[in-house]
């Protein structure tokens, strides 16, 4: 079992610290005008203070509309709690920022997009050597943690020295700045694809800011795993690791022949599509938390599948004792947990 208190405590890192993969621009920002060089100052201050950890001093440099969804207070007291973290060394350093964007004008309110990147650094604050398996705990941990940001970031962004118990993610991201009129300072809001920033910011300047859709084998998105998908190896979607909420379970599963692990988890889609059948190579399924009410038959056609997750599901008592039985009739080698 991993250190629950660390995983939950690096879970929330992940979440502050995500880019989904978003690729800043190599060329330095040319500073000639003069709001670029207001961006910029405020920016670098704000990212001092997040560098710094400073949480009551970052919230100043916060688009103020955030707080309209976020009351101030919890994001502070939020911060605060994962800063409080006895166990590891967080360190934010090397900061770079790109080539800012010209200025974006909608109603009366300036926006503009920054593309940044920096090193984050964790470290366990000290080895437990007498304590062997809570030091293995902790390190499961952060090996844990480092396959998600490898995921998030690629592989060549993340540094792993499973001796040392040290963890470097290179995190390339974007950020909006936000300045509502001509006495008010600029303030920022980090770019992510969903969440509160889809309630508060333009989508013409969401679009903007949003990356063009890459190929991967370990992916994120549907929209990554289509670019090319007989390369795709394992698409994880968490509504807890990315935010993201699928309300219909897509067909377009099928496409994704080489598929060995899928992970749909906390969605509220209710069936699966009976292309989950072209999935012959899968071997790891969890559909937890989704309310599924039935499946297809061609999920039993699944035999390389060594589990299979359905926890929190909606079958009826009748319906679950029946697909029971099938499973273990049709897919007696493949572990199946309803519960």
């Amino acid at each position: 079992m991993m250190n629950k208190k660390l995983i939950l405590f690096l879970l929330i890192i992940i979440g502050a610290f995500s880019s989904d993969k978003i690729y800043a621009q190599e060329k330095k920002t040319d500073q000639n005008s003069d709001s670029n060089q207001e961006i910029l100052k405020r920016f670098q201050a704000f990212f001092d203070a997040t560098a710094e950890r400073d949480s009551r001093k970052m919230v100043e440099y916060i688009y103020p509309k955030l707080f309209e969804l976020v009351p101030k207070e919890t994001l502070i007291q939020s911060m605060d709690k994962a800063n409080e973290n006895s166990e590891m060394n967080i360190v934010i350093r090397d900061s770079k920022i790109g080539e800012i964007s010209s200025e974006i004008t909608i109603d009366e309110i300036k926006y503009a997009i920054i593309p940044y990147s920096f090193l984050l650094v964790m470290e366990e604050k000290e080895k437990k050597i007498s304590e062997e398996e809570d030091e293995k705990n902790n390190m499961d941990a952060l090996d844990f943690v480092k396959q998600i940001f490898q995921g998030r970031h690629g592989e060549e962004n993340v540094f792993y020295d499973k001796k040392a118990g040290r963890l470097e993610v290179n995190i390339i991201t974007k950020a909006i700045a936000v300045k509502e009129n001509a006495t008010s300072e600029w303030t920022f809001i980090e770019y992510k694809p969903k969440g509160p920033i889809l309630e508060i910011i333009p989508k013409e300047i969401l679009e903007k800011a949003a990356p063009a859709a890459k190929s991967c084998k370990e992916c994120e998105s549907f929209k990554d795993a289509l670019v090319q998908p007989e390369i795709v190896t394992s698409l994880i979607i968490s509504r807890y690791l990315q935010g993201v909420k699928l309300d219909e379970f897509p067909k377009s599963i099928g496409q994704l022949k080489n598929l060995k692990i899928l992970y749909l988890t906390g969605h509220s889609f209710t069936s699966v599509p009976k292309e989950i059948g072209n999935l012959q190579k899968l071997e790891e399924l969890s559909l937890a938390e989704c309310p599924l009410t039935s499946l297809p038959e061609e999920i039993f056609t699944l035999t390389n599948l060594k589990e299979l997750l359905f926890y929190e599901h909606n079958f009826s008592e009748k319906y679950l004792e029946e697909i029971k039985i099938k499973f273990r009739e049709k897919m007696p080698k493949t572990k199946v947990e309803f519960e």
